[in-house]
């Protein structure tokens, strides 16, 4: 999703146009974002050593490529991430649950 959104861009348009593509995400209620938190949050809970590696490898991976493209420092990653975490998580608790399936 990142490295789409910023397409050819670097430097801080890079990262603006990144956040754009994350914000809206959560604007329209798409669950990749969810799906993030919900992998975090298993990776911390079960006691799977190799479901937290793959976790932890591909939030390395999106640091790496938000830092790369946008030749941000560590603080502004950092900032960048934990603006994500809060925004999603704030989401997560504002949206409204699921429509239970109609009885077959």
């Amino acid at each position: 999703m990142y490295g789409h959104a910023a397409g050819q861009l670097r430097g801080t348009e890079a990262l603006e146009a990144m956040a754009r593509a994350r914000d809206g995400l959560l604007r329209t209620g798409e669950h990749l974002p969810l799906m993030r938190l919900q992998a975090v949050a298993a990776a911390a809970s079960l006691d799977d050593r190799s479901f937290a590696a793959v976790v932890r490898r591909a939030w390395c991976d999106l640091w790496d490529l938000v830092h790369t493209r946008t030749g941000a420092t560590p603080a502004e990653v950092t900032a960048f991430f934990a603006h994500e975490a809060l925004a999603t998580a704030t989401a997560a608790l504002t949206r409204p649950p699921p429509a239970a399936p109609a009885p077959r």
